[in-house]
């Protein structure tokens, strides 16, 4: 299924990757609503296919911006006060 959003995949709920270690494989930066946000596609490690979450977290953004050169890469996705951060 495709998001309609340029990046192929079934879409996925970030909470549902708290603390999972994912493939992030590429992302862009979207307008939705009028609100900012990016569209990641990722794979799950042991897994066959591609997926995508939307999120609006500057943290993610930035993260995945400084990163971008490395992808793809595995990283863990983990809440911090209302903040989701990449870890690599």
């Amino acid at each position: 299924s495709n998001t309609g959003y340029q990046l192929a995949g079934e879409r996925v709920s970030i909470t549902t990757l708290y603390g999972k270690e994912i493939v992030f494989k590429e992302f862009v930066e979207k307008n939705i609503r009028n609100e900012k946000k990016i569209i990641v596609q990722f794979s799950y490690p042991e897994k066959e296919g591609d997926y995508v979450f939307i999120t609006r977290s500057d943290v993610m953004r930035d993260k995945l911006t400084q990163y971008k050169e490395e992808l793809p890469f595995i990283g863990t996705i983990t809440k911090v006060k209302e903040k989701y951060v990449t870890i690599q």
